[in-house]
């Protein structure tokens, strides 16, 4: 009787596979190792203190690196801040997470990232949106509006009470290019409800219709006063995501 190694007459069958495979996984190394050595060039690991795992594997902070990387491309003086959790000045300390803070020459930027995919419907003074996936997957998210115009009650609380200027401001609401921005509507003057790939175009006319109304030093004051609020510990960031849990199930 004739023996027949199956494993040696079906390996020639699987050496393209084999190759495609390895090549596959030669491409995917190549682009992390240049991915990440971009990552560590960017002030935004420095600024945001997130690794370049951690920001690759979280769709949020994924989203806030885009975003930031887009903001440094602005011209003019600024600064810029991610993941600033102002605090809300109340006896239980708890927080309000600011994404992103741009502080510019022209104005003030504070901006919401939401790095969804789907169709996006909502109106500013809806207290929800809704996501819809597909016919069968609709998901419900607090109004993004009117959680920036939370963040922005807390910023100007804090910069008031140190006697700092607010002069011109933005709420921008930024959304992945993934979504679709189907039925979403605002009226108020300093809201921007975009997606990401407009956000560059969208800051640069901002900055263009007003000239400086920061001067130098007081951006740098501004941004010594919020910095210390960024980069915070691990425990003050499970005790806002727990805070948030409560108010949810609460349903504030």
């Amino acid at each position: 009787m004739v023996k027949i190694d199956f494993f040696q007459l079906f390996l020639p069958v699987f050496y393209p596979f084999l190759f495609v495979f390895v090549l596959f996984l030669l491409f995917l190394a190549v682009y992390i190792i240049l991915d990440k050595r971009s990552f560590e060039k960017s002030p935004y690991k420095k600024v945001s203190g997130i690794s370049y795992f951690k920001m690759r594997l979280n769709q949020g902070y994924y989203g806030e690196y885009l975003i930031f990387s887009m903001l440094e491309r602005i011209k003019g003086e600024k600064h810029i801040l991610t993941n600033v959790y102002i605090p809300k000045g109340t006896d239980d300390d708890k927080t309000t997470e600011i994404d992103v803070i741009m502080l510019h020459e022209t104005g003030l930027y504070v901006i919401e990232s939401k790095n969804y995919s789907g169709w996006i419907f909502g109106k500013e003074e809806d207290r929800y949106w809704m996501q819809t996936l597909n016919q069968r997957s609709k998901n419900k998210f607090y109004n993004p509006i009117k959680q920036n115009e939370m963040h922005l009650k807390y910023l100007f609380k804090i910069l008031e009470e140190k006697g700092l200027p607010i002069r011109r401001y933005f709420s921008l609401i930024v959304f992945s290019v993934r979504c679709e921005l189907k039925n979403v509507s605002y009226t108020s003057e300093h809201v921007r409800v975009i997606k990401r790939n407009r956000l560059k175009n969208m800051i640069e006319k901002l900055t263009r219709e007003s000239g400086p109304v920061y001067s130098s030093a007081e951006l740098q004051q501004i941004f010594d006063l919020l910095k210390p609020f960024s980069n915070v510990s691990e425990e003050l960031k499970v005790k806002h995501i727990a805070d948030i849990k409560e108010r949810k199930g609460a349903g504030i």
